[in-house]
């Protein structure tokens, strides 16, 4: 009997983690992970607008986005909530008075598990809001989208290969 030799390779498994967090003075910060029922933390970049290098909870919930293209003229994004639109919803109802004039600041993360170089980061802001029986439909835009945090940074740490072309 001859032994078949094991030619079978395959990927390290990597889950990416799809997160949003959303500033308001008047609502606070409100922090949510896609696809989860339980709270997961994360620690925070060193260039976070708050709780900067502090490990922060993100609650549970379904979240639904597509990153704007690198070439498009205006950077905007359609997020869906489901579960946890009916959460917000009752925060936005907040919002009353000069409150609704305050800008609703929405940070897109997305964390690598065991990535060192911390999460890919997208800050726009609250343009529309659409609330329905199911939940809410908000749409963030870039005030400016000649900015830089639009696309990711080629870095060796994060791209190793780079090393050998410089």
């Amino acid at each position: 009997m001859t032994t078949r030799p094991q030619f079978i390779s395959s990927k390290e498994r990597r889950r990416r983690y799809k997160t949003i967090e959303f500033y308001n003075p008047t609502i606070g910060v409100l922090r949510y992970v896609d696809g989860r029922i339980d709270p997961i933390n994360f620690t925070l970049e060193s260039t976070a607008p708050r709780n900067t290098g502090e490990s922060v909870t993100y609650e549970g919930g379904s979240i639904r986005y597509q990153l704007p293209e690198q070439n498009s003229d205006n950077a905007s994004l359609e997020i869906q909530l489901g579960r946890v639109g009916k959460m917000i919803k009752q925060k936005l109802k907040l919002l009353t008075g000069f409150a609704r004039f305050d800008p609703t600041e929405v940070i897109i993360r997305e964390f690598i598990d065991g990535a060192t170089d911390g999460p890919f980061v997208l800050v726009m802001n609250v343009s529309t809001v659409t609330m329905t029986a199911e939940g809410v439909s908000i749409l963030a835009e870039l005030d400016n989208p000649a900015s830089r945090n639009v696309s990711e940074i080629y870095t060796i740490e994060r791209f190793p290969g780079l090393g050998e072309v410089f």
